[in-house]
């Protein structure tokens, strides 16, 4: 997990992917405990992580467990990041490692 996070660090800009998260879980219809999105207006860096068969959803959860989540992995793990609001805790996986302003880093 720790290589994947530093990749993420230095390729995604935290305060660009909080601000299109944020309009994402406004504007994106509850339709079960989890919704595929598309990629179209992903931030740059994270457009260039969507590989391997890498996913991005919308968890429904109560209020403060909102979050978009980025899923990667394998027959051997998954791992990824999500990111809801600033006061977003993470349960996703067994390790969970927070980033910044509700962004937060998993690994199963």
């Amino acid at each position: 997990m720790e290589a994947f996070a530093e990749t993420v660090r230095q390729t995604v800009e935290p305060a660009a992917l909080e601000a299109w998260a944020l309009t994402v879980i406004s504007n994106t219809p509850r339709k079960g405990l989890f919704t595929e999105l598309p990629t179209n207006g992903v931030p740059k860096g994270v457009q260039s992580l969507m590989t391997n068969f890498a996913t991005l959803e919308l968890m429904n959860g109560s209020s403060n467990d909102v979050a978009i989540v980025y899923t990667r992995g394998s027959g051997f793990g998954h791992w990824g990041f999500a990111v809801g609001g600033p006061t977003y805790r993470c349960g996703l996986g067994h390790t969970q490692v927070p980033w910044t302003n509700g962004i937060w880093f998993w690994t199963e």
